[in-house]
């Protein structure tokens, strides 16, 4: 009896040391999957902080060009063919509503 009540527990013992080879390998992939997901997370931000350095670039050129249009303006009123005429347009108008309080 006893005999067979030890290889009953021996049974039991290689389906849990089983279990145990299943979950560790389980928390291996789990592992894996966290490290992976890591990389790809920080390349995300990576490239978010990439992104912002391209929408910097453009906020500066777009405020270097609206200076460059104004500074044109202080010299000549309109000139036939600018490269931004409806810049040039809109500063105008801006600047007559702010002299005038009134469009026309």
């Amino acid at each position: 009896m006893y005999n067979v009540l030890m290889k009953l527990y021996i049974v039991l013992l290689k389906f849990y040391n089983a279990h145990l080879n299943l979950y560790i390998g389980f928390l291996n992939v789990n592992n894996l999957h966290l490290k992976m997901y890591n990389v790809f997370m920080n390349l995300y931000i990576v490239l978010l902080k990439l992104y912002n350095a391209h929408l910097n670039v453009h906020k500066a050129y777009s405020k270097l060009n609206t200076s460059l249009i104004e500074v044109e303006h202080s010299h000549k009123p309109r000139i036939s063919g600018h490269r931004n005429a409806e810049a040039c347009e809109y500063l105008c108008r801006q600047k007559l509503i702010a002299e005038t309080g009134t469009v026309n």
